[in-house]
């Protein structure tokens, strides 16, 4: 049997969802695509992206907790401004980050310990362990 995004979130419907995008960020674009051409998200291609998939979301009933970005550069109004009716809350990094990207492994055990966490408290503890992790590695 084959699922569709859509059968997969009724048929394992979670209380909570995360939405990452990762690889190269910038202030206008991410997810640059290394192999194919370079080509990449602009906000408005990220925008249109979640209206298609989720045309009656809103800031009172968004489809996720968190939209975060695993890229240089993202934490900008702009960014924070199309994704508001996407999620609750955004986490980003306004300066560059570290070549191999986020430290999941500290939040999503963090998360695993306690999977009714809210989105504010896990955006803490993903703040919190990205810069960690940058300053263990000299990068903070």
């Amino acid at each position: 049997m084959t699922y569709g995004i859509k059968n997969v979130e009724n048929t394992f419907a979670p209380d909570h969802r995360i939405l990452i995008f990762w690889n190269h960020g910038g202030l206008a674009k991410v997810c640059v695509d290394d192999i194919f051409g370079r080509d990449s998200l602009d906000m408005h291609e990220m925008w249109q992206a979640l209206e298609k998939v989720y045309p009656n979301a809103s800031s009172e009933n968004p489809p996720f907790e968190i939209i975060g970005f695993d890229a240089c550069l993202r934490a900008t109004y702009d960014n924070a401004n199309n994704i508001s009716k996407f999620a609750n809350y955004m986490v980003a990094s306004a300066a560059l980050e570290s070549g191999y990207g986020g430290y999941y492994t500290g939040w999503i055990n963090e998360l695993s310990r306690n999977p009714a966490m809210n989105g504010k408290d896990l955006g803490e503890i993903i703040c919190r362990n990205s810069y960690e992790d940058c300053d263990k590695h000299s990068l903070a």
